[in-house]
């Protein structure tokens, strides 16, 4: 293998189960909520600056982006027998 660098170890490239994820079951099921959290609390302490609300606005999308995914692969995935 010629090339083992960020590929191998981030999961890409691998079958797109939940293999890839290193994160806390409960951080994993909260992460779009604690971008809408961090995302509001940009807007109200730096949302004066254009960096702020640029920030809270990337931090929403993000959010948005998770759930839209997740609800996608949801969908697509059949149910799994009891």
């Amino acid at each position: 293998m010629a090339c083992s660098g960020l590929a191998d170890h981030a999961g890409f490239g691998r079958n797109r189960d939940m293999q890839g994820i290193w994160l806390p079951s409960w951080l994993y099921r909260f992460l779009p909520l604690i971008y809408l959290v961090c995302g509001t609390v940009m807007l109200f302490v730096f949302g004066e600056d254009t960096i702020g609300r640029l920030s809270g606005l990337l931090l929403y999308a993000a959010a948005l982006l998770i759930w839209v995914l997740r609800l996608q692969a949801r969908v697509r995935t059949p149910p799994r027998e009891p």
